[in-house]
């Protein structure tokens, strides 16, 4: 009963990170640095964002392995249900937020910080749950283990690289600067100020699922 309570806790954070995700996405201004390599390649290819999401972020586990090396263990690799689950998490917040999007550009800030509102929400329920992180957050993990880097520090090396990718292929293949704009700046500064603030309000539903009952 336990391990299904924390399954099912563990996709309500994911989800509820993908509607913070889709939600900037649609409003076209920015979005948050962790989707901002899979919002490019989506944008790219025209393959859908939840498909992009799966396939980049599987192929952090590889460099976990050139990272890790020796020291990479088997249970890493559970990661991928991590990936998984956060690109069909992505696929449905497409379709239920597929209509949602104003012309209006102050209206398009205020989605953006509820997004980010939504994405600190969401993590801190599924860090919460004892279930593999989403391998960007692995592969931060990854180098705090091969450097004196603390996890925040690894976490914005994750980060700025893949928003330094996605604008080089923006720019490349797209003429200009799509999905990373001033929506970034807030998503990425916002998103894990909201996290304390919501923290007591989303801490019953961690303990609910940890108990053993």
């Amino acid at each position: 009963m336990k391990i299904i309570k924390k399954a099912l806790v563990y996709i309500l954070g994911i989800w509820i990170i993908t509607l913070g995700v889709v939600l900037s996405v649609n409003m076209g201004i920015g979005v948050s640095p962790v989707s901002a390599l899979p919002n490019a390649i989506s944008m790219i290819t025209k393959i859908d964002l939840g498909t992009c999401m799966i396939v980049i972020y599987t192929s952090y586990l590889l460099i976990q392995i050139i990272l890790l090396r020796k020291a990479f263990s088997p249970d890493r690799l559970l990661q991928a249900i991590g990936a998984l689950t956060i690109g069909y998490c992505a696929k449905l917040s497409k379709i239920i937020l597929a209509g949602v999007y104003t012309d209006i550009y102050i209206l398009k800030l205020v989605a953006v910080v509820f997004g980010a509102f939504l994405i600190g929400i969401g993590v801190s329920i599924y860090v919460g749950i004892d279930f593999p992180p989403i391998p960007p957050e692995g592969t931060a993990d990854a180098i705090t283990k091969v450097s004196k880097l603390s996890f925040h520090d690894a976490k914005v090396i994750v980060d700025v690289t893949g928003v330094a990718i996605a604008t080089i292929l923006s720019l490349v293949f797209l003429g200009g600067l799509y999905g990373v704009r001033e929506g970034s700046l807030i998503a990425a500064v916002l998103a894990g100020k909201f996290i304390p603030v919501v923290k007591p309000y989303t801490a019953p539903i961690v303990k609910w699922a940890m108990e053993s009952k």
